[in-house]
């Protein structure tokens, strides 16, 4: 997911948010691609996530892993002095401004995300700001929680390994 909104966005939020309910998030801000390809080694499903894809899409050497990782599930690094090569299966959230993509977006990653913008005029921002601030501290007995949330990606992970006794994976997708 490629989330495009100005300052003041809610990014940094919905990444935390992401992270919270995520399997094997693995959230980070300026890395190189040698330092993501050693950290991921091991793992066997992860969720990338960033706030600040202007950096990130500035690096052509990282943006390839990222693709590697999305749309070939694997990590393949050779050098003189490290070999790796493994299969992980991924999926990203960058979240960034709308001139982080016409300025560093190239090559093919932008095909392998699901772009979100969202601009809202200041009168939106003003209005939305008012309801979470009218909403704090009111509960109902039909809210859902991040550890709601938490618990139901957890599940479907289950389900999806074939762990689950109740249900099949659901394959072919």
């Amino acid at each position: 997911t490629l989330l495009l909104t100005p300052a003041g966005g809610a990014k940094t939020q919905i990444g935390k948010a992401i992270e919270e309910i995520s399997i094997n998030p693995v959230s980070f801000e300026d890395i190189t691609s040698a330092e993501i390809q050693t950290e991921l080694a091991g793992k066997e499903d992860v969720t990338l996530i960033t706030g600040d894809a202007g950096r990130i899409l500035k690096d052509f050497d990282l943006i390839k892993v990222i693709e590697g990782i999305l749309s070939d599930s694997r990590v393949s690094k050779r050098t003189k002095r490290e070999q790796l090569d493994y299969e992980i299966v991924g999926n990203c959230y960058l979240a960034g401004t709308p001139q982080d993509l016409t300025s560093y977006i190239g090559s093919g990653l932008l095909s392998r995300l699901v772009p979100i913008v969202l601009m809202h005029t200041k009168e939106e921002q003003d209005d939305i700001g008012k309801e979470i601030i009218n909403s704090i501290g009111k509960k109902t007995n039909h809210d859902i929680t991040i550890n709601h949330i938490k618990l139901y990606y957890r599940w479907l992970y289950q389900v999806q390994k074939g762990l689950s006794n109740d249900f099949n994976p659901i394959k072919g997708y």
